[in-house]
């Protein structure tokens, strides 16, 4: 992931762009998985609430087009982001565990070993992943 010092709000808004210019008219393949990538960038920006904006549209995305392949990710993320606003370290933990477990059953095995990290990552600090 990259660091807030090389993700600029400008770079995530510049992608959000591209995506609306070229994936939503005719939505194409894999849009649930690229406004999840966006909410990633907004959170290396440290930019909480645009993060929870990309993530509500990737979920809408899952929905209308059964985008079902990027829903560990997005649930990763959810875990991230609410990491970030704060929330008790128990209920970051319980979305990460659903994140993990979603990716497993489905084979999403890249995105069951990031919440791997992030569950490792937030036993050895869990103030400040």
């Amino acid at each position: 992931m990259p660091s807030p010092a090389t993700t600029r709000p400008g770079t995530a808004a510049k992608a959000e762009h591209l995506l609306a210019a070229t994936l939503l008219d005719p939505p194409r393949w894999g849009l649930a998985y690229w406004y999840g990538l966006i909410a990633e960038m907004w959170l290396a920006a440290e930019m909480p609430d645009k993060a929870a904006t990309a993530l509500d549209r990737a979920d809408q995305a899952v929905k209308a087009h059964g985008q079902r392949y990027a829903e560990g990710l997005l649930l990763l993320l959810r875990a991230r982001l609410l990491h970030a606003r704060g929330e008790p370290v128990d209920v970051v933990r319980a979305a990460a565990d659903e994140a993990r477990a979603r990716s497993g059953e489905r084979g999403a095995h890249l995105f069951a070993r990031r919440a791997e990290r992030f569950l490792a990552d937030l036993d050895q600090n869990p103030a400040g992943c």
